[in-house]
């Protein structure tokens, strides 16, 4: 069976059960799919990322799979022994890199953009530009995501290029700040965005929907929470937008080029 599950990060998570030993040679090919579930499943559409799940008795030597998904690719990691803060392993065959901004690989363990290159992976978009753009010349694709990859091949998804605030040449992740926002009870839903800043360029700001029944008095309660959970000073909103919802695509994705800078 398969169930869709929301992570704290607003993530969008299908997994599908898989048991028995009838599904196990499956994961001695990477790249195969099972029984046609993964092949079945428009991923970009219907979630974020796909994992197989199995028994971990069963399959203490094999890494089950799963595809973090921009639409028009995978990365694929797998999830056997539990690394808390990592979203998954970089299989076999798979090569995975956090870059720096000018594409020089990182340290491991530093957070940069993610590079993918793969026998999966396309070798050129239709449209040339956008070929030039996201693969370079070695095969490695550029698909905009940002993350960390530590000395032994765990992949952690920090976020996306486009959710990079760039505070006075300190870059940091929108979704951190989204996530302690989003861990107070008068927050339903929230959305941070670069807004425009005189001294710094870009600043931090926050779209909020309120839980039921909230009244919004200022942010002061707000505030104090990020500063309890030890959130950087730097990375707390300077603007503020209570919102009745926030936009999104038909399979519930943020749009948050639509909310106003």
């Amino acid at each position: 069976g398969a169930q869709l599950f929301e992570t704290e990060r607003g993530k969008r998570v299908l997994v599908i059960n898989l048991l028995g030993r009838v599904h196990m040679d499956a994961l001695d090919d990477p790249f195969a799919s099972v029984d046609g579930e993964l092949n079945a499943c428009p991923l970009g559409e219907v979630a974020d990322a796909v994992v197989v799940d199995m028994h971990a008795e069963a399959t203490s030597e094999k890494m089950a799979m799963g595809h973090f998904c921009d639409g028009r690719s995978s990365l694929v990691v797998g999830t056997h022994t539990h690394v808390p803060t990592a979203d998954g392993q970089i299989l076999p065959g798979m090569e995975i890199e956090a870059v720096s901004p000018d594409r020089v690989p990182l340290p491991a363990g530093g957070e940069g953009e993610l590079r993918i290159r793969g026998p999966q992976l396309l070798t050129a978009y239709t449209d040339a530009k956008q070929t030039r753009e996201q693969i370079d010349s070695e095969g490695w694709f550029y698909p905009g995501d940002v993350g960390v990859v530590d000395d032994r091949g765990w992949l952690r998804m920090s976020g996306r290029i486009k959710d990079i605030i760039n505070r006075g040449g300190e870059k940091f992740s929108a979704l951190d700040i989204e996530s302690a926002i989003g861990s107070h009870p008068d927050v339903s839903a929230v959305a941070v965005t670069a807004v425009p800043d005189e001294r710094f360029g870009e600043a931090v700001g926050a779209w909020l929907v309120l839980a039921p029944g909230v009244a919004w008095d200022g942010p002061g309660r707000l505030i104090q929470h990020l500063e309890d959970v030890k959130l950087a000073r730097q990375k707390i909103p300077t603007r503020w937008t209570v919102v009745p919802s926030l936009p999104t695509t038909a399979s519930g994705k943020i749009q948050k080029n639509k909310l106003a800078g």
